[in-house]
C-alpha cells in the first residue's frame, strides 16, 4: 500500500512541482502566481498522547490548542490541513483519518480540531499518517509541507526513514516536534527531517508547545514563500533576459539602420552639388540619375521594413512587460506573506527580509527595462523620421531631374530658352548658353578625333597579326630549342651510365691489382674527379640553359599580351636563340672534350694494366729464375709451403711466422727475406 502510494505521489508531484514539467504549461505563471502556502498538520492522537501534559491538559489537548493559536493569525494565502490516527479503534494500523485537506481557513480548520474528542487508545502508524498527508498535499497546487506532533516513533511497522527520499524529491519537508519523546524514538526519526529538508525539536515535559507549532509553521510557509516566489522570479528572470538579449539585438540593428541612413543621406545630398543639366547635355553614356535614384528608394525601403520588424520586436517585448506585472505582484504576495510569518517567529525573520529584498530587486530591473525599451523606441521613433525626411528629399530630387530633362530636351532642340526657363535655372547652370555655343565645335572636334582614332586602331591591329606571326615563329623556335635541349639531356645521361660503369669497372680493376698499383689508381681517381667535375659543369650549363628557356618563355607571354612592344620583344626572343644556339655548339664542344678525355681515360688504363701485366710477369720470372738457379730451389718451395706461405697470384704470402715450431722458424725466416729481397727488385744470389 506504501508503495504504490509513494509511486502514485512521485508523478503527481512531479507534474505539479517540478519547475521544467510546469513550464511546459501556458498558464505555468500564472498558476505560480495564484499559489498558496500549504501546510498539513499529522497529530498524533494515540493511547500515549492521552497523558498529562501541563495544566490538567494532556499531550493532545495541549497540541490542538497549540496548533489554533498558531494558524489563527495567517494570511489567507496560508491554508492548512490535518490528519489525525490512532484516535478511534484500539489495535488497528489503518485508523487514520483526514480531518481537513490543506485549502481550510482558520475557523474550519479550528472547528474540526475542537470537535475531535480521540478516545488515545490506539497504536501509532506515524509512516502511513505522513504518506496520506502528503499524498492530499499533493493533489492541490501551490507548495506545500508537513508539520508533524508526536511523542513516539512508529508502531505499525513503516519505516518513516524511507519517505525521506520521496520527499525530498517532492520538495515537501517534515518539521517534525517531539511531545516529552524519549531519546531512542528520537533516533530512528531524526533522519525523516534531516533527508527531507525540515527540522526537528524535541519539547520537554510541562513545556508550552505554542511556541514550537508556531516555529514549525513559521519556517514550513516561509519555505513555500521561498520556492514560489523562487520559481517565479526565475520564470522572469528567464523572460527578462530574454528581454535583455533581443532589446541589446535592437539597439545594435537601430545602430547599424542608422549608419545606413547616414550613407543614404549622404548619398541625396550628393545630388545638392551635381550639375544635373550639364550630365543630360553630355555626348554619350549619360548617368542614369533616375535609377540612381531608384536604387537608394530601394535600399530605403528595406531599411523600413528592417526596421518595422525591429517595430514590432519593441511592441512584443512591451506586451510583455504587462504579463510581468502580475509576476511582480506574486513575489509582493509571497514576500508578504513571509513578513508575516516573520511576526510569527523571529527564527525567519532573515529569509523573510531576502525574499523582500528580492522582490525589490526584481522590480529595480523591471524599471531598468522598462527605461530601455522607451529609449530605444525614441530611437526608432527618430530613424522614422529621418525615413521620412529622406523619402521627401528624393521626391524633390525626382522633380528636379524631370524639369532639368525637359529643359535639356528644349535645348537640344535648339528652342530658345524663354525668360521663365531661364528664370528656372540653378545658378550652375547659367553656363548652359555658352555650352550651347560651343557644342558643335566640340562635336567636330571629336568625330575627326574619332577618324584618327580609327586609323590608329587599323594600324595597331596590322601590328598585332605582325606580333602574331612573330610569336608563332618564336613558339616554334622554342619547340626546336626544346627538342635540342631533350637531346643534350639524352646525351647526358648517356655519359652519366658511361661514368658509372667506367667507376665500376675501374673499382674491379684496381681491387685486383696489387699494392703497388694503388698509386696510379689514385692517379685514376683524380681523374675520375675531373670527369666529374666536367659532368657537374654539364649540369650547370643545362640548368643555365633551362633557365633560359624559362626566360624565353616569360619574354613570349609578353609578347602575346604586349601589342605594341612585340616587335621589339620578337628580336629580343631572336637574340635568346642565338646565345640558345651558341650554348647548345658550346655544350656539344664540351661533349666532345669529354668523349676524347673519356678516349685518353680508357688508353691510360690500358696501358697502366699493360704496365702492370709486365711488371708482375718480370717479378715472376725473376722469382723463377732464382729457385732454377739455387740449388735447393725445390727444398725452398717445399720450405715455404710448410712454413705457411700461400700463393696468391704471382706474390708469396705469409700468414703468421709465430704459429712455427722453434725448428722450422731459421728456415721460414730465410725464405721469408729471400722474397722479401725479390719484391725490393733485389735478385738471389
Amino acid at each position: 500500500m506504501r508503495e504504490g502510494l509513494l509511486f502514485w505521489l512521485l508523478f503527481w508531484g512531479g507534474m505539479v512541482y517540478t519547475p521544467m514539467a510546469q513550464a511546459e504549461e501556458a498558464g505555468f505563471l500564472d498558476a505560480l502566481i495564484d499559489d498558496r502556502s500549504n501546510v498539513m498538520v499529522v497529530l498524533d492522537a494515540s493511547g500515549s498522547m492521552g497523558q498529562d501534559w501541563i495544566q490538567g491538559e494532556t499531550k493532545f489537548e495541549t497540541a490542538r490548542r497549540a496548533v489554533a493559536t498558531a494558524t489563527q493569525d495567517l494570511p489567507d494565502m496560508a491554508r492548512s490541513g490535518a490528519v489525525t490516527f490512532g484516535h478511534r479503534r484500539n489495535f488497528d494500523c489503518s485508523d487514520i483519518e483526514v480531518l481537513s485537506n490543506p485549502t481550510a481557513s482558520y475557523g474550519d480548520l479550528t472547528r474540526t480540531l475542537e470537535a475531535e474528542s480521540p478516545q488515545q487508545r490506539g497504536m501509532r502508524p506515524l509512516a502511513d499518517a505522513i504518506e496520506t498527508a502528503a499524498a492530499r498535499l499533493s493533489q492541490h497546487d501551490g507548495p506545500g509541507a508537513i508539520v508533524v506532533l508526536t511523542d513516539g516513533a512508529e508502531e505499525c511497522g513503516g519505516n518513516a526513514c524511507a519517505l525521506s527520499a520521496p520527499l525530498a524529491q517532492l520538495q515537501i519537508p517534515v518539521h517534525l516536534i517531539g511531545v516529552g519523546m524519549d531519546a531512542a524514538d528520537a533516533a530512528l526519526l531524526r533522519c525523516l527531517p534531516a533527508s527531507a529538508g525540515g527540522s526537528f525539536v524535541i519539547a520537554r515535559p510541562g513545556e508550552d508547545l505554542a511556541p514550537l507549532v508556531a516555529k514549525a509553521m513559521a519556517l514550513s510557509h516561509t519555505t513555500n514563500a521561498q520556492r514560489s516566489a523562487a520559481s517565479i522570479a526565475r520564470l522572469l528572470l528567464q523572460e527578462q533576459d530574454i528581454a535583455v538579449r533581443d532589446l541589446t539585438r535592437i539597439r545594435s540593428d537601430l545602430t547599424r539602420l542608422d549608419g545606413a541612413f547616414m550613407v543614404l543621406d549622404q548619398r541625396v545630398e550628393s545630388f545638392e552639388g551635381r550639375d544635373l543639366l550639364t550630365e543630360e547635355l553630355q555626348v554619350g553614356d549619360k548617368p542614369l540619375v533616375d535609377q540612381e535614384v531608384a536604387m537608394i528608394r530601394e535600399a530605403a525601403n528595406r531599411l523600413r521594413d528592417q526596421l518595422g520588424s525591429r517595430d514590432q520586436m519593441l511592441i512584443r517585448m512591451q506586451d510583455q512587460t504587462e504579463g510581468w506585472n502580475a509576476g511582480t505582484l506574486g513575489m509582493s504576495r509571497h514576500a508578504r506573506l513571509a513578513a508575516a510569518m516573520a511576526t510569527l517567529s523571529a527564527t525567519v525573520a532573515e529569509p523573510a527580509e531576502k525574499l523582500v529584498e528580492g522582490h525589490q530587486k526584481l522590480v529595480e530591473r523591471r524599471a531598468t527595462l522598462e527605461t530601455e525599451m522607451a529609449a530605444t523606441a525614441s530611437q526608432s521613433e527618430a530613424l522614422h523620421r529621418r525615413l521620412s525626411q529622406l523619402q521627401g528629399s528624393l521626391d524633390q530630387v525626382l522633380l528636379r531631374v524631370e524639369s532639368t530633362r525637359h529643359l535639356a530636351a528644349s535645348l537640344e532642340a535648339g528652342q530658345p530658352v524663354t525668360t521663365a526657363v531661364h528664370n528656372t535655372l540653378d545658378a550652375p547652370h547659367q553656363r548652359v548658353f555658352s555650352i550651347i555655343e560651343s557644342r558643335d565645335a566640340q562635336i567636330a572636334t571629336m568625330q575627326q578625333e574619332r577618324t584618327e582614332l580609327m586609323d590608329q586602331l587599323k594600324a595597331v591591329r596590322a601590328d598585332l597579326m605582325t606580333a602574331q606571326e612573330d610569336v608563332v615563329r618564336t613558339q616554334r623556335q622554342r619547340v626546336d630549342a626544346e627538342q635540342r635541349v631533350t637531346d643534350a639531356r639524352t646525351l647526358l645521361a648517356g655519359l652519366q651510365a658511361n661514368q658509372l660503369a667506367m667507376k665500376s669497372q675501374w673499382k674491379t680493376e684496381l681491387d685486383r691489382v696489387s699494392l703497388e698499383h694503388l698509386t696510379a689508381r689514385q692517379a685514376l681517381e683524380v681523374e675520375l674527379a675531373e670527369v666529374l667535375a666536367q659532368r657537374d659543369s654539364l649540369s650547370t650549363d643545362l640548368n643555365t640553359l633551362r633557365q633560359t628557356l624559362e626566360t624565353s618563355q616569360a619574354q613570349t607571354l609578353r609578347l602575346v599580351v604586349s601589342r605594341d612592344e612585340s616587335r621589339a620583344e620578337a628580336a629580343e626572343i631572336k637574340l635568346v636563340v642565338a646565345q640558345l644556339e651558341t650554348e647548345n655548339s658550346a655544350l656539344n664542344q664540351s661533349l666532345t672534350q669529354c668523349r676524347l678525355g673519356q678516349e685518353d681515360l680508357t688508353l691510360h688504363v690500358a696501358s697502366l694494366e699493360a704496365q702492370s701485366k709486365l711488371q708482375a710477369q718480370s717479378e715472376d720470372e725473376g722469382f723463377n729464375a732464382a729457385i732454377i738457379r739455387t740449388k735447393k730451389g725445390y727444398d725452398l718451395v717445399h720450405d715455404a709451403r710448410d712454413a705457411g706461405y700461400i700463393k696468391i697470384g704471382n706474390h708469396l704470402k705469409i700468414e703468421d711466422i709465430n704459429d712455427f715450431q722453434p725448428h722450422q722458424v731459421s728456415k721460414k725466416k730465410a725464405v721469408y727475406a729471400r722474397h722479401q729481397g725479390m719484391k725490393n727488385g733485389n735478385r738471389p744470389t
